[in-house]
């Protein structure tokens, strides 16, 4: 190449130097941008899925405060029942409303709150039923020994391995059944919380509530075309119709009157309840945030007083999930009937990890 035609190639490309470089540098501008682009809409995503969580964690408030809302409002329903001398209802369903932002505006929207009653009373207290009515229901008598042995005796003596069963489950936890047994028992036949005072069991197994099974652990029958018999032929109106209707010797019974006042009805014996199970329960009628419905549940066990107050028992805030998560034993000091700063209590106790004697009974 001659020399002339060097030095003009080199002089071209001296001239196109410029254009070269702003070339790169809008390349360089552009792959910027890109870059901010895409960080700004993922911001912009992760802020709207920031705002769908706190809006699916308003909802679950929601539906949360409604199911607590739920339980208060049938405790006024039964306090009204029982004033009246009337059994509850089994179910109730209260309408209530949920407002939100739609469209830049305030809705309402109701929302219905189911509440199940269940008679608490047509559970065995495991701290206070004969041990011949355990005995009947599955319980041998090695596992009876070590139940006395661990229960506070007769005489009041309580000490760290004398106490209050605090729950059903204690019943493995504490070594009472072997695990096998444990598993074979139906524990929704047994409670702990149907006693106000646990130096003073009274009226705690009511018996036009119980199982069938129950009714013949009580009365010591075997037979079961009997036991049906029996359970059809309910309500009892009093002793005296019970005893008409078993057509036994009230000596004869696993639950048996005092010789010197046999045709009087046992102390643990009852014909109607103020012990009762709430299960409070609401579904959004709307899907919430990323088109997830939202529901909650809420159970209690609720002692009514003969005073015309009443304490909460048991609170489970979260009853479809494992106890050991959910589950808190509670004591409300009798006599009370306010309702706690939180939700799951009546009166001023706080929930514990475990109970006090009279709590546990």
């Amino acid at each position: 190449m001659s020399s002339s035609r060097r030095a003009t190639k080199i002089e071209r490309l001296r001239d196109s130097s410029p254009s070269a470089r702003e070339g790169f540098a809008l390349i360089g501008a552009i792959a910027m941008l890109a870059l901010f682009a895409m960080l700004g809409t993922a911001y912009v995503r992760f802020m709207m899925i920031e705002v769908d969580d706190t809006s699916q964690e308003l909802d679950v408030l929601r539906a949360e405060y409604l199911a607590t809302g739920g339980i208060y409002a049938a405790i006024g329903e039964i306090e009204y029942a029982l004033a009246e001398g009337a059994v509850p209802d089994a179910e109730f369903s209260l309408p209530a409303n949920v407002y939100r932002y739609e469209g830049g505006k305030q809705v309402a929207r109701v929302q219905d709150v189911t509440v199940t009653v269940s008679d608490e009373a047509a559970r065995l207290n495991l701290n206070h039923t004969p041990p011949q009515v355990l005995r009947a229901l599955g319980l041998d008598d090695g596992e009876l020994r070590r139940l006395e042995n661990a229960l506070p005796t007769s005489s009041g003596l309580r000490s760290e391995s004398r106490r209050w069963l605090n729950n059903v489950d204690e019943l493995l936890t504490r070594g009472i059944v072997s695990r096998r047994d444990y598993d074979r028992l139906d524990r929704n036949r047994f409670t702990i919380h149907t006693v106000a005072d646990a130096d003073k069991p009274t009226g705690f197994i009511n018996l036009n509530a119980a199982e069938p099974v129950v009714l013949g652990a009580i009365f010591g029958l075997h037979d079961t075309t009997e036991i049906g018999t029996l359970a059809a032929s309910r309500p009892f109106a009093s002793w005296q119709d019970v005893l008409t209707k078993t057509g036994r010797e009230p000596s004869t019974f696993n639950v048996a009157p005092p010789r010197y006042a046999s045709r009087e009805m046992p102390s643990a014996l009852a014909l109607t309840s103020r012990c009762y199970r709430l299960r409070s329960e609401v579904g959004m009628n709307y899907r919430g945030a990323r088109g997830r419905t939202v529901s909650a549940a809420v159970e209690a066990v609720v002692l009514f007083h003969e005073n015309g107050t009443y304490s909460i028992r048991y609170w489970n805030g979260r009853p479809d999930v494992a106890a050991d998560d959910a589950m808190i034993e509670l004591e409300i000091p009798v006599g009370t009937g306010a309702e706690p700063e939180a939700p799951p209590a009546a009166g001023e106790a706080q929930p514990a990890s475990s109970e006090t004697d009279e709590t546990a009974a």
